[in-house]
């Protein structure tokens, strides 16, 4: 995909080169990305002295954006891209607006940040269909900067970083910044901020951006300066909605919040990017994660908001080359009248994954049973759930020391995994009925799921070796990701120091991912670690860390790591699991 927009949507700024960078991290395939220099500009507030390169400099470029969650800046506050990658963290560029509050454009990014967004960005890259802008390198600048909140037993300063991620074109790229409040005396801004020409601009060529990321046109639109008619880019735009909201939907399925999908925050390609509000919960209730966020389960207020800003951008700023465009509402109804219901029916879609189903398997299934059992997956889910609550406490911005494990009248995840280890009808609803209190609720649920599995065709459910993996997938899949809940995360990446990054970032992706990702037919892995996990095979059974174990002992260390209720354990036994060791 091409990352040029035009001209007018970058502003350029110098920033000296550090003469040591500590790296703490690299993806295995960063060196297609590697730069030779790390550009760093002196932050307020700053502990330590960076020690610059003398008489190097790097040209970098700040590009513009607008839309919710920008403020009083003019798009990258904090990034710079050089050489088609994003430096972020290099110090206040010109676009830093002169906003309220320290931490809102002081230009730096703290360990814990960076650790945060590549975190994150490796999870989200392998979990959700469209993946993430990934962190490809993680940079210590060995100063020091103010921590946001500290707490009263910890120093007040963290330390510095930079990190190297990829580019993309984004929303936000599309939508003006009419509060961008440049701050006297930065440079870079000499040519003027007529902000509705940059916009005008980057809509001219979205056609062309849109057509390169091969949605639909692909190789035959050439001209960077041709228009299409409004149907066609309604075409293109439809899709931008359809993968944002796949990407919602598998994420909200997965129990991942973003908590602040703003515009700038995911691409026109789908991918989401800067997860410093990110975390799992533990239920699909309204947790608030961010003071002034919506909900984990009304993100999409957010999400479709800034697309609606996106939208009306790209129908203001084409009517000069259009005039065949219908007018605004009429424009909204045509590009993408129901966003609500696609979002449900993808939502519904992921949930069915949940049981065990491999992605592949959906369209084998029967359609009008699988959406009975959806249903009744997101009624239950609702149940109960209607006020939000907020993780933070009333008093400062710190956060409370426990997510709670069920936020409705049902706890969903450990009904789907009971649900899916019971060996008929009968024991399913005896021991649910504690659990799912409400009797027509049960009961549609268990008959819609026994209703459902045996009509999955050959050959992938056939062997009773594969059934169990289907089994044991469910019961992974809906099982707590405590170690990523924001609560847990942030207190343990606070105490990291620079040396330990690399270890601590790659353990928490393996077990991130082996907990969230999609189903592998041939294999179960489910990890502590980047090094400590237990696996299951059709061909080879349980192993530990790679040595073959008993069945038993394979079992039950699995669903310890998956802390599954005991009802799991006792309904593979009643299975006759065992039949298969």
């Amino acid at each position: 995909m091409s990352h040029d927009l035009p001209g007018p949507s970058y502003v350029p700024f110098d920033a000296p080169v550090l003469e040591h960078g500590r790296s703490l991290w690299s993806a295995p395939d960063a060196k297609s990305l590697a730069i030779q220099s790390l550009p760093c500009l002196p932050v307020a507030g700053e502990v330590g002295e960076l020690r610059i390169r003398t008489g190097t400099s790097e040209t970098l470029f700040a590009d513009r954006y607008g839309g919710e969650g920008v403020a009083a800046n003019g798009g990258s506050g904090r990034c710079g891209i050089l050489r088609g990658v994003q430096v972020k963290g290099v110090g206040r560029t010109p676009l830093a607006g002169n906003a309220r509050g320290y931490f809102h454009s002081y230009g730096g990014l703290s360990l814990q940040e960076g650790i945060l967004d590549t975190i994150w960005g490796e999870i989200c890259h392998r979990v959700l269909p469209y993946g993430a802008i990934r962190v490809r390198e993680l940079y210590s600048t060995q100063t020091w900067v103010p921590v946001r909140y500290p707490k009263s037993n910890r120093t007040p300063v963290t330390p510095r970083a930079i990190a190297i991620r990829e580019n993309c074109i984004r929303p936000a790229h599309f939508i003006r910044s009419p509060f961008f409040q440049p701050v006297p005396g930065l440079s870079g801004l000499s040519g003027g901020i007529d902000d509705a020409a940059r916009t005008s601009a980057a809509v001219r060529l979205l056609p062309h951006l849109l057509s390169a990321d091969s949605l639909t046109l692909g190789s035959q639109f050439t001209d960077r300066r041709a228009e299409l008619s409004p149907e066609t880019l309604a075409d293109h735009l439809r899709q931008v909605f359809e993968k944002a909201s796949k990407q919602l939907a598998c994420a909200r399925a997965r129990r991942i919040m973003h908590g602040s999908l703003t515009p700038s925050n995911h691409s026109i390609n789908g991918q989401w990017l800067d997860f410093t509000s990110t975390t799992t919960v533990s239920d699909y209730g309204r947790i608030v994660i961010a003071r002034g966020a919506p909900d984990f389960m009304s993100e999409d207020r957010l999400l479709y908001s800034g697309l609606t800003d996106f939208l009306y951008c790209t129908w203001k700023y084409s009517q000069g080359t259009q005039s065949s465009f219908p007018c605004y509402p009429d424009w909204v109804k045509f590009v993408f009248p129901s966003p609500q219901d696609i979002l449900r029916r993808h939502f519904c879609e992921e949930l069915l994954l949940l049981c065990g189903v491999a992605r592949g398997e959906l369209p084998k299934l029967n359609r009008q049973l699988a959406l009975n059992l959806a249903d009744t997956m997101l009624e239950i889910a609702r149940a109960g759930n209607h006020v939000p609550f907020s993780i933070l406490s009333s008093e400062n911005n710190d956060y409370i020391p426990i997510m709670p494990t069920q936020t409705g009248a049902y706890h969903l995840p450990s009904i789907l995994q009971i649900l899916a280890s019971s060996p008929d009808q009968a024991w399913a609803n005896e021991r649910l009925t504690s659990r799912l209190r409400s009797s027509r609720l049960r009961e549609r649920l268990i008959a819609s799921w026994f209703s459902l599995f045996p009509t999955v065709p050959e050959p992938i459910y056939t062997a009773e070796r594969t059934d169990f993996l289907r089994v044991l997938n469910a019961v992974r899949l809906n099982s707590a990701v405590k170690d990523l809940y924001r609560t847990f995360l942030y207190d343990r990446i606070s105490s990291v120091e620079p040396g330990s990054a690399r270890a601590e970032i790659n353990d928490l992706v393996a077990y991130g991912v082996s907990r969230l990702g999609d189903i592998d037919i041939d294999e179960l892995r489910v990890n502590r670690g980047s090094v400590d996990y237990v696996a299951f095979s059709p061909a080879a059974g349980f192993s530990i860390s790679g040595v073959r174990c008993d069945f038993e002992v394979g079992l039950r260390v699995l669903l310890g790591y998956l802390d599954a209720p005991p009802d799991v354990f006792e309904g593979l036994v009643a299975r006759n699991a065992w039949n298969i060791s």
